[in-house]
C-alpha cells in the first residue's frame, strides 16, 4: 500500500484509520461513490464488503456485481443501504446547484456515516492549482483534467457546505490534512518524473517516502484537503476528533524533508533537460556519450538523495518512539484530567446553585421592572434624545407601560434587523451562480411564460422604478410585465410605464379610464396576460432577482396550481427587516390570516374560472382569493426562501396596520364567506391583532369527553386538577378516569376512596403509555382527552373550543396553549427538530406576548401537540394502536401518536383559547431515555428536520422562532 500515491493514500489511510476506531462488527457493507476503477479501497478494508458507484463504469467493469453505474445525486438505492458511504475526492467536481443532493442522498443511504474529502475553494488552494496546471501545460502542452474540471464547476465553499450540513440536521466534524506547500512540491514532481520514462519508477520512491514516514504528521496549515465525518453517534464524532487533536499536536516535519524534497524536483528537471538534449543529438556519438555521463551523474545524485533518506530512517523512528512516549503521557494525563473534571463537576453544582439563586432574583418583579428600565435608559444614550417628545407624547396618549413596551420591541427590530439585512444580503446569488442557473433553466422541461401583474396610482416615481427593474433583472427570462395604471393624476406614472414599455416588449400596459381600486385595476392588468401563471407585485415592492428562476423550478418538480414563499420587508433606509418564514399550507392558520400574502402565484386557467379579485372586499381582497382558490385545488406549493420585499412606508399596511383599517372588517367578511361556502355553522370575529380572526364553530352534538389523568401521590395537584375542571369548564359531557400509578401516602388513597369519578389502580413501573392504553379500554367517551395531573384550567370554554375541532372529519388531535406557573408560555404546539427530536413552540414567551408574528393568537395546525392536554377521537387512538407501550414508556409517546395520526392523512390542531396552567416538573422529572430518542430518530429521523408546519430558516437550537442565520 506505500507504493500508492501519496495523494490517494492521504484519503483512503484516514478513511480506514476512521471506520476502525469506531468499528462494532467484523465486516462492514461500504459504498464508495466516485472510485471508478482503481479498488483502493479494498486495499485498506480487505475484511469489508465494497461497492463501488460512479457515473462512469470502464466496459470491463460493467457486469461486475460490486459495480453500480449511476448519478451520485440520483442513487437507484433504499434508504440506509450502506453502513458507510464514502466520496474523497468527487464533492468537487459536482457541479454548485446539485451540490446540497449530493450531501442528502449519501446521508439517505447511509446508516452509520458517511466520509467526504474534497479541496475547497481557499484563496491558497485555488492559487496553488493555478500553478500547477501552468506547470503541467507547460510541460505536456495541455491542462491537467481534474484541475481544469475543478476550475469548470468552482471548488465548493466551505462556509456554503457547512450550511447545507446544519439545514439538514446532519451531526459532523471536519479537519484538514495535507500541507498544501507540501502537496504542491510532490504532485509537481510527480509530472516531472512521469514526463521521462526512465524516471517513472522514482515515483514510487517519493510516494513510498511519504507514505511512510510524512503522512502521519502531514497537517501543518494551510492544508490542501478538509474532511467532513458525519456519524450518528455524537461520542463517536469525539473519539475521531480526540485522535486527529492528538495528531496535530505532534504533526512536525523535518525542514531538511522539504529542502531535500527541493533538490529532488531540481535534479529531475535537470535530467529531463538532458533527456530532451539526448533525443535532439541522437546521432553525434561524441555529444551522447557526453549526455550519458551527465545522464549517470544525475542519477547517482538521486541515489544520493535516496541513500540519504534511507540513512534518515532511523531518525524518523526514533520521532516516531518519542510520539508513543508522548501518547503514553497522555494516558496518564488522561487519569489526571478525570480528578479535575470531578473537582470542576463539583464547581459546576456550586456553581449552578448560585445560578439558580440568580436566577430567581432575576425572575423577581423588581428586577424586570429595573432591567425594562436599563433597556429604555440605553435606548435614549445612544443618540436617541430626538425621540423625547415623540416619547412624551406616546406616555401621555397610550400610558407608559405600553410605551415602554414599544421601545423595548423597537430595541429589538433594530439589532435583529442589522444582523437580518447583513445575511440576506450573502444570500444574493453570485455571477458564478447565476450562470449555472442559466444553465439550468435551459435544461427545464416545461418553461412556463409567468405573468406578473401590477396596478400603479400615484407611485413615487423612484419606487416604481425599483419595482419594474426587479422584474426586468430576472434570471428567469420567461415572464411579461403587466400593469394597469388606475388613472393615477401625477402625469409622470404613465410617462414612465411607457419608457419601459418601449425598453422590453414582455412589459404591457393600459390605463383605466376612471379609479377602478387596487382589486379592479389589478384584474385589468390580468386582461393583459397570457402567461400559464399569475404572480401579485405591489407598486412599490421588489422581487429577489432570483424569485422566478425558484417558481419555474417547482413547476417543474411538482406542477403546482399556487405557489408562494417567505417574505421580508424594506424600510425607508433600505434596510431589509422583519422576515417572515412561513409553514407549508396550513388549512387552519388561513383561517386565521392571510399568512400567504407575498410573494403568490396563481395557475390562470383556475383563477379565469373564479373570475380573479373580488371588487367588493377592498384591502382583503388577496385573503378571499388564496380561499376561493383552495377550495379548487390542493396542489399548493410553499418555497421557503425570502423571494419578496415589502416595502414599509407610512401608508402601507407593511408599516402600520391601522393604516388601511378597512381592510380588517372586510377580512372578516372574507372569512364568513369562506365558512359559508364550506357549509361550516360559525362565527368570525376580530383576532387580537390586524388582520387576524377568530374562528369559532358551532358544535353539531356534545358527545362524551373522558377524561383520563395519571397520577401517583401528590395529592395536591390532582385535587387542584379536578377541581379546576368542575368548577370552571362550561362543557359539561365529560366523565374522568384517574389512573392510580401506586399511590402509597395515606391522604392520596383517602382522596381517591372519597372521589365520584373512576379509579383505574395500576400497581406497575410508570410507563406512560401502557397506563393511557389501558384507561382508554374503560372510557366510554367517543372523544378521549389525555390529561397530566399537575395541569389547572384557566380558560372555561377550554374544552369546548377543542370539541369545537375534534368533530371535523379531518382533524385527528387537538392541542392546548399551556402556561408555567409564572405565566409564562409553556406549550403552544410542538415543532419538529428542536433540541433533535422535538420541542415546544413559543415556550418562555410572556404570557401576553402575540408571538412570531402574532402566532400565539391565531389556530394553527401542528406535526404534533404535548400528551399533558391532547384530544382525540377513541375509534382513531384504537386504529392506529394507541401509545407505543415498547418503545416510549416515558417521552415522545405524545409525538409519536400525533405523527402516526398525520400519517392516516389527519390534522393536528391547536385553538389558542384552550388555556390551562401545567404546573411542569412539579410532578414528574425531564430525563431523556437514549433509546427513546434513538427510536424517534430511527422511526421517524426522515421528518423530524423538516416539520411542514416550521420553517427551514428557523432555529432548531431553541423554541423562539429565532433565525438560523
Amino acid at each position: 500500500m506505500e507504493k500508492i500515491p501519496f495523494d490517494q493514500y492521504q484519503r483512503y489511510k484516514h478513511v480506514a484509520e476512521i471506520i476502525n476506531l469506531v468499528r462494532e462488527k467484523e465486516k462492514y457493507c461500504i459504498l464508495e461513490v466516485g472510485a471508478n476503477e482503481h479498488r483502493n479501497l479494498e486495499h485498506f478494508l480487505p475484511n469489508d464488503q465494497i461497492t463501488y458507484l460512479d457515473i462512469e463504469v470502464p466496459k470491463h467493469l460493467k457486469d461486475e456485481s460490486n459495480y453500480i453505474q449511476a448519478d451520485a445525486t440520483d442513487m437507484p438505492l433504499k434508504d440506509k443501504t450502506f453502513d458507510f458511504v464514502i466520496a474523497l475526492d468527487v464533492f468537487e467536481h459536482i457541479s454548485n446547484t446539485k451540490r446540497e443532493k449530493f450531501i442528502t442522498e449519501i446521508k439517505r443511504v447511509a446508516r452509520e456515516g458517511f466520509i467526504i474529502a474534497a479541496p475547497f475553494n481557499t484563496e491558497g488552494v485555488e492559487e496553488a492549482e493555478i500553478r500547477l496546471n501552468e506547470y503541467h501545460k507547460a510541460l505536456y502542452g495541455e491542462n491537467f483534467r481534474w484541475l481544469e474540471e475543478h476550475r469548470q464547476n468552482s471548488l465548493p465553499q466551505f462556509n456554503d457546505t457547512l450550511k447545507i450540513l446544519r439545514e439538514n440536521s446532519i451531526n459532523f466534524i471536519e479537519f484538514e490534512h495535507g500541507s498544501l506547500f507540501l502537496w504542491e512540491k510532490l504532485m509537481r514532481l510527480h509530472f516531472l518524473v512521469a514526463s521521462s520514462n526512465k524516471l517513472k519508477n522514482y515515483r514510487f520512491v517519493i510516494d513510498e517516502f511519504y507514505n511512510k514516514y510524512i503522512y502521519e504528521r502531514d497537517y501543518s496549515v494551510p492544508c490542501y484537503r478538509k474532511f467532513i465525518v458525519s456519524l450518528k453517534s455524537a461520542e463517536k464524532l469525539e473519539i475521531i476528533r480526540s485522535n486527529i487533536t492528538i495528531r496535530k499536536n505532534n504533526s512536525v516535519i523535518d525542514s531538511d524533508i522539504i529542502n531535500k524534497l527541493l533538490d529532488l524536483e531540481n535534479s529531475i528537471k535537470d535530467l529531463n533537460l538532458i533527456e530532451i538534449q539526448n533525443q535532439q543529438c541522437s546521432t553525434y556519438d561524441k555529444l551522447c556519450s557526453s549526455i550519458i555521463n551527465e545522464q549517470k551523474i544525475g542519477i547517482q545524485q538521486i541515489q544520493e538523495i535516496y541513500n540519504w533518506v534511507s540513512q534518515h530512517t532511523q531518525d524518523i523512528q526514533n520521532l516516531i518512539e518519542d510520539r508513543v512516549n508522548l501518547l503514553k503521557q497522555v494516558e496518564r494525563l488522561t487519569v489526571e484530567n478525570q480528578h479535575l473534571r470531578q473537582q470542576i463537576e463539583d464547581k459546576d453544582t456550586h456553581i449552578r446553585n448560585i445560578e439558580a439563586i440568580n436566577q430567581a432574583i432575576v425572575n423577581t418583579k423588581g428586577w424586570k421592572y429595573l432591567e425594562r428600565i436599563r433597556r429604555v435608559r440605553n435606548f435614549f444614550l445612544l443618540n436617541k434624545w430626538n425621540s423625547i417628545p415623540k416619547v412624551v407624547n406616546r406616555i401621555k396618549t397610550k400610558g407608559l407601560r405600553e410605551t415602554v413596551n414599544l421601545i423595548e420591541k423597537k430595541i429589538n427590530y433594530e439589532n435583529n434587523d442589522y444582523n437580518y439585512d447583513k445575511w440576506i444580503r450573502s444570500q444574493i446569488p453570485s455571477n458564478s451562480v447565476i450562470n449555472e442557473i442559466k444553465v439550468e433553466i435551459e435544461q427545464f422541461s416545461q418553461k412556463p411564460i409567468i405573468s406578473i401583474v401590477m396596478p400603479t396610482y400615484n407611485t413615487d416615481k423612484n419606487l416604481l422604478a425599483k419595482a419594474i427593474d426587479s422584474v426586468r433583472n430576472q434570471i428567469y427570462p420567461y415572464w411579461e410585465l403587466c400593469i394597469c395604471d388606475d388613472c393615477s393624476s401625477n402625469k409622470e406614472v404613465w410617462e414612465l410605464l411607457e419608457e419601459y414599455a418601449k425598453k422590453d416588449k414582455r412589459i404591457k400596459i393600459v390605463r383605466a379610464k376612471n379609479n377602478l381600486g387596487i382589486a379592479g385595476a389589478t384584474n385589468k392588468a390580468i386582461e393583459l396576460a397570457s402567461g400559464d401563471y399569475v404572480g401579485f407585485l405591489d407598486h412599490d415592492d421588489e422581487l429577489t432577482i432570483d424569485a422566478l428562476y425558484e417558481v419555474a423550478k417547482v413547476i417543474n418538480e411538482c406542477n403546482p396550481d399556487m405557489i408562494y414563499s417567505d417574505e421580508d420587508k424594506i424600510d425607508e433606509n433600505g434596510i431589509y427587516c422583519e422576515p417572515f418564514f412561513k409553514p407549508d399550507w396550513s388549512p387552519d392558520y388561513i383561517l386565521s390570516v392571510n399568512y400567504i400574502c407575498h410573494f403568490a402565484v396563481y395557475r390562470k386557467s383556475i383563477g379565469d374560472e373564479l373570475g380573479w379579485l373580488r371588487t367588493d372586499i377592498e384591502g382583503s381582497q388577496d385573503h378571499d382569493l388564496v380561499l376561493r382558490f383552495t377550495e379548487r385545488t390542493e396542489k399548493v406549493k410553499h418555497i421557503p426562501k425570502v423571494l419578496y420585499h415589502w416595502r414599509k412606508i407610512p401608508t402601507s399596511t407593511a408599516q402600520n396596520g391601522n393604516s388601511k383599517h378597512y381592510a380588517w372588517e372586510n377580512g372578516v367578511k372574507v372569512v364568513q364567506d369562506a365558512l359559508n361556502r364550506r357549509n361550516i355553522a360559525g362565527r368570525v370575529t376580530k383576532g387580537k391583532s390586524f388582520g387576524h380572526y377568530e374562528v369559532r364553530r358551532k358544535i353539531d352534538e356534545e358527545k362524551l369527553v373522558s377524561i383520563i389523568i395519571p397520577m401517583r401521590d401528590k395529592v395536591e395537584l390532582i385535587r387542584t386538577c379536578i377541581d379546576s375542571i368542575e368548577k370552571k369548564t362550561t362543557y359539561k359531557n365529560y366523565e374522568i378516569i384517574i389512573i392510580d400509578n401506586g399511590s402509597k401516602e395515606q391522604e392520596t388513597l383517602e382522596y381517591l376512596s372519597a372521589t365520584k369519578h373512576r379509579v383505574l389502580r395500576l400497581d406497575v413501573p410508570f410507563n406512560y403509555s401502557y397506563l393511557n392504553n389501558r384507561a382508554v379500554e374503560y372510557a366510554q367517551g367517543e372523544y378521549i382527552l389525555f390529561l397530566n395531573n399537575d395541569v389547572e384550567v384557566i380558560e372555561p370554554e377550554w374544552l369546548t373550543v377543542m370539541v369545537e375541532h375534534i368533530q371535523r372529519k379531518e382533524v385527528g388531535a387537538v392541542g392546548a396553549k399551556l402556561y408555567y406557573t409564572d405565566g409564562r408560555i409553556q406549550h403552544a404546539g410542538i415543532i419538529l427538530g428542536i433540541g433533535g427530536v422535538a420541542g415546544h413552540s413559543h415556550k418562555y414567551f410572556q404570557g401576553d406576548s402575540l408571538g412570531y408574528f402574532s402566532m400565539l393568537t391565531d389556530t394553527r395546525n401542528f406535526s404534533a401537540v404535548t400528551g399533558a392536554c391532547l384530544l382525540t377521537k377513541k375509534y382513531l387512538f384504537n386504529e392506529i394502536g394507541g401509545f407505543n407501550e415498547k418503545d416510549l414508556a416515558v417521552a415522545f409517546n405524545d409525538v409519536d401518536l400525533c405523527l402516526r395520526i398525520r400519517e392516516k392523512g389527519y390534522l393536528i390542531v391547536l385553538p389558542p383559547k384552550a388555556e390551562l396552567f401545567h404546573h411542569e416538573s412539579v410532578s414528574r422529572g425531564h430525563s431523556l431515555d437514549i433509546k427513546e430518542v434513538k427510536y424517534m430518530k430511527q422511526r421517524w429521523g426522515h421528518i423530524l428536520d423538516k416539520d411542514p408546519y416550521y420553517n427551514p430558516n428557523l432555529t432548531l437550537e431553541k423554541e423562539d422562532f429565532s433565525l438560523n442565520i
